[in-house]
Order: C-alpha cells, then structure tokens, then sequence
C-alpha cells in the first residue's frame, strides 16, 4: 500500500506533443440517460479537460436536443436501441468507453452495460452501471475484464460486493481480485486497488468534493486518460489525485491545466495602459500591443517565469 501522489504515474500519463491531433490525442464513448442528463454532460467535459481528442456521446432521442444544445465540441449520437448502443460500441473510433453516469435503471440498461463490457475495451463503469447490478452482481462480475475500472461510492460498493468488518484498504483489494480489475472505492480517503493485490490510498480529497456530480467528472476524467492508452490503475490513481484541486496539474504542481479550446472563456488582450503595468515573460508577443517594448520593459518581463502549462505568465488564473 502507498499514498497517491505523481510519482507513481506521471511517466504513464499522456502529455500532448507538437504532432499531436484529436485522433492521436484519443477518442471516447459515453453512454448518456434520458433524464439525468447533467452527469453524462460532466463526464464529457471532463474527459476533455483531460485531453481525449475526440468525444462522442450517444443518448435516447428524446434527450438529444439537451446534450446537443449544452456540449457544443462533443459528437452526440441518437441511441434508442440495443443494436443503436452496439453499433456505436464496435466502431474502431470509440477505443474508450463509460457507462452509467445518469444511465437509469432497468432490463434494457443492465444489456447495454453488458454489451460495453462484451467489447473488451478499456471500460470505465460508474453509478447506475453498478446499480442495476444490485441484486445480480454476479453477472456484472463475470463480465468484467483487467481493461475495466468500477468506482462505486461505500454504497454501491457494499450491493455489489457484501457487507464486510474489514478495513477500507482490504475491502477494495479483495473487490479488485474478485472482480478482476481495478476498484476505486470513493470517500474521504478514496482507494485504488488492482487486482494483482497493488492499493494506492488517495488522501487528498477536501470535503467540497461531497456533491453530486463529482463521481461523474471523476469517471469522465478516467475516460479521458484511458482513451489516450493510459493504463487503466494509473489512469485511475492520477484521476483520483487531480480531481480535489481544479488547479491540480499532472506534473505534481498545482495549476490550472489548459482549457479545452472550444469551450474555453476567451481571454480579453491587454490594452496597452495594462501592458504597460505587466510583466510578461521573454517572447511574448507584445510588439502587436504597444510597439517595440524599451529595453527596461524587456528586462522587467524576463524576470518572470512561464507557467509550464498554458505558457502565460506564471501568475496566470486559468
């Protein structure tokens, strides 16, 4: 057992690079409800936020609209069928996939969660993807494979799994080896366990995170590193450590990381009375603003440094 921190999946995770593009970047698929429509939304921002290239989300007909009109740079399905559901899940651009983020309950969700798993894709399942297992865990368990991650809440945790007198760290390890995959029991002190006995123990989760929606985002942002091949227990582990701060950064430092571009709020340039009063690091492009900068200037902006994730000044507030 060790704590969470950086060091145990920063070489795993998947920084973009100049060749990059929103295929390479990778791609995901995400199953959305009827009703619930908010916590399929979230997850899809957040795989985003942390850099799948390309997002698809399918959802009933009658909730198109809803997703459509909210989540301007994801792709959204109509998906009223069990063949709709699968016709989406064998297509090669969809190597990602989560289920049960306002999934709901019922016969026909319990045969789409089962045919996201009949797949063998890296999968993530959440929320009404357990629930409707509640009195049949055993089906869900013998169709689960090492390429899954299940993040149950102590609740759903104790329907899928029993009741049980041991500590948090043993539970989630012998739920992992049961399963066959990785676990990530949420709570205060959130673990992550794989099924070869490895426990990763997440201390870092302030209590603003009790509230609804923040399972979701975390499922989406496991989604999004696991669509870009990042292994499945260390997509897990820098999920569950990125998501108490919206600062958190994958180098270990705290910072804003980068706004997706198409939903991003627009920084408004300087005027050149504000220029005048900032400094900006070395290279910045200035002279469009103000003019060829003074040598004093140019030597007031080099004494900054450049946040390593978004290239503005390291004081920046993304």
């Amino acid at each position: 057992m060790s704590d969470n921190a950086p060091v145990l999946w920063r070489k795993d995770f998947p920084f973009p690079d100049a060749d990059s593009h929103k295929y390479s970047r990778g791609t995901a698929l995400i199953r959305g409800g009827a009703v619930m429509t908010g916590a399929a939304r979230l997850a899809a921002r957040a795989a985003q936020r942390m850099g799948a290239g390309l997002v698809t989300l399918a959802a009933p007909q009658s909730a198109l609209p809803i997703y459509a009109n909210a989540l301007e740079s994801v792709i959204v399905r109509p998906s009223d069928t069990l063949q709709d559901w699968k016709s989406l899940i064998d297509s090669d651009r969809h190597p990602a996939i989560l289920i049960g983020p306002g999934l709901g309950l019922g016969d026909a969700q319990k045969a789409e969660v089962l045919a996201a798993l009949a797949a063998k894709r890296p999968t993530v399942v959440d929320a009404d993807g357990l629930t409707n297992f509640a009195n049949q865990p055993e089906t869900l368990l013998k169709a689960l494979h090492p390429n899954c991650v299940l993040t149950p809440h102590e609740g759903e945790f104790a329907k899928l799994f029993g009741e049980s007198k041991n500590d948090k760290i043993a539970r989630a390890v012998d739920a992992a080896k049961r399963a066959g995959c990785v676990v990530l029991l949420k709570g205060a002190e959130t673990v992550i366990a794989s099924p070869d006995g490895k426990a990763v123990v997440n201390c870092n989760a302030p209590p603003w995170l009790a509230t609804a929606g923040a399972g979701d985002v975390l499922a989406g942002m496991i989604l999004g590193l696991i669509a870009q091949k990042m292994p499945v227990f260390q997509a897990a582990c820098a999920s569950a450590w990125s998501i108490p701060d919206s600062r958190a950064g994958a180098t270990g430092e705290r910072r804003a990381p980068p706004p997706h571009p198409a939903t991003a709020r627009q920084r408004r340039s300087p005027s050149p009375r504000q220029h005048n009063r900032t400094r900006y690091p070395a290279g910045y492009p200035t002279a469009a603003l103000t003019g060829q900068p003074s040598p004093a200037s140019r030597a007031a902006r080099t004494s900054r440094t450049v946040c390593k994730t978004c290239d503005w000044p390291a004081s920046c507030r993304t």
